[in-house]
């Protein structure tokens, strides 16, 4: 694997991480994060990154939109 290849390999995954952290700490400041749905609407959105970045192999708009009604609702 080429050295550029590497780097944005880790740029990709420490954006991820640090995105789902994000997710994290805004739905802990709300009352009911042990909600059901809150947990439902997180797996949703983890469970749609997963297949769009490992499956799917091509992280556009189209994979991506099915993750954008769980995250407006949990903002």
């Amino acid at each position: 694997m080429h050295p550029v290849c590497k780097i944005h390999l880790l740029f990709f995954v420490l954006i991820g991480i640090s995105s789902f952290y994000f997710l994290f700490e805004k739905i802990k400041e709300n009352k009911n994060f042990y909600n059901s749905y809150n947990i439902l609407f997180i797996f949703w959105i983890i469970g749609t990154w997963t297949f769009s970045t490992y499956v799917n192999w091509s992280i556009n708009g189209r994979t991506m939109l099915p993750m954008l009604t769980p995250l407006s609702i949990l903002f």
